[in-house]
């Protein structure tokens, strides 16, 4: 299933348009072939600046979560996050949202998502990415 593309999620340089899908934006440096999220303009491994974008994919496994109690300005409690591991190799942190019968396992297959997360204002929706 395609993501919609809106133009609205792009204010952060997160994110990037991979034939009609929004995905991750990350980058691979082409020096010592690390890869790495979110892109930058210098390699934090080896500090070349020979880097490319490298479109991060959907699939991704649980590497580590903790569920939160204390609420924050834009999740109710309790909420869950953690990192996940990326095909590619790289960890990131995240919300992971389930199913309230789904139950949570170091190892569990997940999928990214990108949507809004609220809205500053009228004009303008927070963007995110969560598991």
């Amino acid at each position: 299933m395609k993501q919609e593309i809106r133009d609205d999620l792009f204010d952060k340089g997160l994110f990037m348009d991979d034939k009609g899908d929004l995905v991750l934006k990350g980058c691979r440096c082409s020096s010592c072939e690390k890869a790495f999220f979110p892109a930058r303009n210098r390699c934090p491994e080896c500090m070349k600046t020979d880097l490319s974008l490298l479109p991060l994919g959907r699939k991704c496994s649980l590497y580590s979560y903790t569920t939160v109690h204390i609420p924050s300005k834009n999740f109710k409690p309790p909420y869950t996050v953690g990192y996940v591991e990326l095909e590619e190799g790289i960890r990131i942190f995240g919300q992971i949202r389930s199913k309230d019968d789904q139950t949570l396992k170091i190892g569990l297959t997940l999928k990214r998502c990108i949507d809004s997360l609220g809205e500053e204002s009228v004009e303008k929706r927070i963007a995110a990415y969560f598991f």
